[in-house]
């Protein structure tokens, strides 16, 4: 594959090779000249269909994955298979370092949310191999009931998850039990880390936790939340009652025109508003990533607008196969 070239041309290169090596970091950044641009975003959603979208993509770098596509519907095995390489890049080039697991800590949280939800409603599991833990472990420990220790203190998570789900019969419980774990690892993961940006990174993710659990339980009469501390967000800005409001705990009246807007955007159009504001936000974070020469930041920001880059790639592909018009699909990824 491409990305294993890139790999033996940086050491031959490059001999030295250590996690905070400028040289590296720079390396990376020449590698970005293959992510898409928005030429090719664009003559995706203007094609006719989802089949002659994927010719689009064909012709990027994603081409080495297509080989065995079948049709649109197997598109995510391909943008899967499209991070793995990068993953395995990063990997390869920075020696698998421990202060990048923090990178594929989300993929082992959506994987567990996968087979937990297969075990009980039977839906189609939707599996990566990003995460730290091996998918055959998870499957075991989940699907066959087989006792496995797992990093993070999982399995006390999956029990309650498991105790939870039998109780209620509640899906969204399952998503609330282990994002809120994800956030408690990615603070402990972070902790080790000095680094200014990774800590807006954290509180980004933190804040989408609590407006996400805000707007699910607002308007629920005695609905009470755990809300995560260390936001950008202070916790009594949450403060929900019948009467007021989340706007009205906003003593700052910039800022309260701000969440307004928000609140209004989300009543509107549901929490598509809330996911395009937290890519805006992330991007500013990412600006300022990549233009680091040293440390984890630029690793991060490769990273992550690779995986942004992919998950853009997913909606327009979705949309696409769903016979959506090109004006609403700007629409729905805020273009």
């Amino acid at each position: 594959m491409r990305y294993k070239l890139y790999v033996a041309r940086y050491r031959k290169m490059f001999p030295q090779n250590h996690t905070h090596n400028a040289y590296l970091v720079s390396y990376l950044k020449t590698l970005k000249s293959e992510f898409l641009d928005q030429n090719d975003f664009e003559r995706m959603i203007e094609a006719k269909n989802a089949e002659e979208a994927l010719h689009v993509l064909n012709e990027t770098h994603y081409g080495q994955y297509l080989g065995d596509l079948r049709g649109p519907e197997d598109f995510d095995v391909v943008l899967n298979e499209g991070l793995e390489g990068v993953k395995d890049l990063i990997l390869k080039l920075f020696s698998r370092d421990k202060d990048l697991r923090f990178l594929w800590l989300k993929y082992d949280f959506l994987n567990l949310k996968s087979l937990i939800k297969l075990k009980f409603q039977g839906e189609n599991a939707q599996l990566n191999n990003l995460g730290t833990i091996e998918l055959d472990v998870l499957r075991e420990v989940i699907l066959e009931g087989i006792k496995k220790e797992l990093p993070y203190n999982l399995n006390g998570v999956i029990r309650e998850v498991l105790k939870t789900y039998e109780k209620n019969q509640d899906p969204q419980e399952i998503d609330l039990i282990l994002d809120r774990k994800y956030i408690e690892v990615l603070i402990r993961e972070l902790a080790r880390i000095k680094s200014r940006i990774l800590k807006d990174f954290l509180r980004r993710e933190i804040d989408l936790f609590n407006v996400k659990i805000y707007f699910r339980i607002r308007g629920e009469e005695g609905k009470e939340a755990d809300f995560i501390p260390g936001g950008l967000i202070p916790l009594r800005r949450f403060k929900i009652s019948n009467e007021d409001k989340f706007v009205k705990s906003i003593d700052d009246l910039e800022e309260q025109a701000e969440f307004k807007h928000l609140e209004e955007q989300v009543e509107k159009e549901g929490l598509l508003s809330l996911e395009l504001a937290a890519r805006r936000i992330l991007f500013e974070i990412l600006e300022k990533a990549q233009n680091k020469i040293l440390g984890i930041e630029p690793v991060f920001a490769f990273w992550q607008a690779k995986v942004e880059e992919t998950k853009l790639i997913h909606k327009i592909l979705t949309l696409k196969n769903a016979g959506i018009v090109p004006a609403e699909i700007h629409r729905l990824i805020g273009s």
